[in-house]
């Protein structure tokens, strides 16, 4: 125990968000290798940043915190960003968008005649459902649950 932050708890706010890190700016899955990292607790009591870690452990749901604001940076946050207003700001518009997300994605196929034509490239062109999603007609969301059922971009 460091004072009154947990090395352990710090170690792990530390792993998952080199996790993070690596999932969004380099080949790592973090999905195949469940949060997995090469990191060690004595290589965590060496960093100068470590009490940033510990700040952020203590955050409710620092892992999904960490999440949202990678999302909206392609995880080029540094730790010390992750603990301002602006991050707890990404995170709550992140957590409201995923609390309405059934009912967003109703109301924004809801605009699409044919989804099997708006899935198709024509021409070379991008499909007409990228485009919305480019225009911000529908959201990033809303295009990857689409991609998921149709398996419009593979």
């Amino acid at each position: 125990m460091t004072g009154v932050y947990s090395t352990r708890e710090g170690f792990n706010c530390y792993t998952c968000y080199l996790a993070l890190k690596q999932h969004f700016t380099s080949n790592y899955d973090y999905f195949k290798y469940n949060g997995k990292v090469n990191a060690t607790p004595d290589s965590f009591e060496t960093r100068r940043d470590k009490f940033q870690f510990y700040k952020l452990s203590k955050k409710k749901d620092y892992q999904k915190l960490i999440l949202s604001n990678f999302i909206a940076d392609n995880g080029k946050k540094w730790i010390g960003d992750l603990l301002t207003t602006e991050a707890d700001n990404i995170y709550n518009e992140w957590l409201n968008r995923q609390q309405s997300l059934s009912y967003r994605f109703k109301s924004e196929l809801s605009t699409i005649d044919d989804i099997d034509l708006s899935c198709r490239v024509v021409e070379g062109q991008h499909p007409n459902l990228l485009e919305m999603y480019l225009r911000g007609d529908i959201s990033i969301e809303s295009l990857i649950i689409c991609d998921d059922l149709l398996n419009i971009f593979r």
